[in-house]
């Protein structure tokens, strides 16, 4: 996905990386907030992504997310 964005759609980094980047707790916060407040499940986060956050992967913060970081 990553690739193909910044390839195709010339983006400097993918919505991966940017999501990596920005923290995956952090977006998830945000998607659930907007769930709740929008009434619309269209925000719901996918339960992989929940399972993820379950799992303490939360970006580069972490060392680990969409990415692995060292």
């Amino acid at each position: 996905i990553d690739s193909c964005m910044r390839l195709g759609a010339g983006m400097s980094e993918g919505p991966l990386e940017m999501a990596d980047r920005l923290g995956l707790d952090v977006i998830h916060h945000n998607l659930q907030n907007f769930c709740n407040e929008y009434k619309d499940f269209k925000y719901r986060p996918h339960p992989w992504f929940n399972g993820m956050i379950r799992a303490g992967q939360f970006g580069r913060k972490s060392g680990r997310g969409f990415y692995h970081y060292a």
